[in-house]
């Protein structure tokens, strides 16, 4: 939020172009998924449908889910509460769900990512179990995070804080384990 010349009311002007900005970087991505998931079915949906479809299908249908709710909130934002300074003082209760949302995406492509290491490992269950537990474990967190600090407004400084450390843990669990992967 940046202020006016005359240093007296506060802008709302940078926050929205930048919000304007990603949420248009956002729907662009969401084309492109859509797109490959459509050239993936139509390659590989033909009868007997192999099982990758389906999570396919299940990983499209959550992205739909998650800029639909981003739209939402997008329009909530934007237009009913527009230039309402005081609807900032509090989260709405889309980005709880956002948040959410977007965590089950992220446990569900890693799942996937794990079964392919088990698959392609020779069937050992090491690695694969490091990746599962670390997202089992950081969904509820990250529900409770979201539904207390966004939900009901009363986010205590140890549920931020373990949030934030258990989602360095989490970078630093996978990181070495994508890194073969990329190379």
């Amino acid at each position: 939020m940046s202020v006016d010349s005359d240093g007296a009311q506060p802008s709302l002007d940078s926050t929205i172009g930048v919000e304007l900005i990603g949420f248009s970087l956002a729907l662009a991505l969401y084309g492109v998924i859509t797109g490959q998931a459509v050239a993936y079915i139509r390659a590989y949906g033909r009868p007997p449908l192999p099982p990758c479809i389906y999570f396919v299908i299940v990983l499209w249908i959550i992205d739909t889910l998650h800029i639909v709710v981003v739209s939402y909130a997008m329009a909530e934002f934007l237009v009913v509460q527009r230039g309402n300074l005081i609807s900032l003082v509090r989260a709405p209760w889309t980005i709880g769900v956002i948040i959410i949302i977007t965590e089950i995406n992220g446990m569900l492509v890693r799942m996937g990512y794990a079964y392919r290491i088990w698959r392609l490992s020779g069937r050992k269950p090491a690695i694969p179990c490091i990746i599962v537990r670390t997202h089992v474990a950081y969904l509820p967190v990250s529900t409770e995070w979201a539904h207390r600090g966004v939900l009901q407004a009363s986010c205590s400084m140890f549920v931020f804080v373990v949030g934030l450390a258990y989602s360095a843990l989490e970078w630093a669990v996978q990181l070495p384990f994508g890194n073969p992967i990329a190379d």
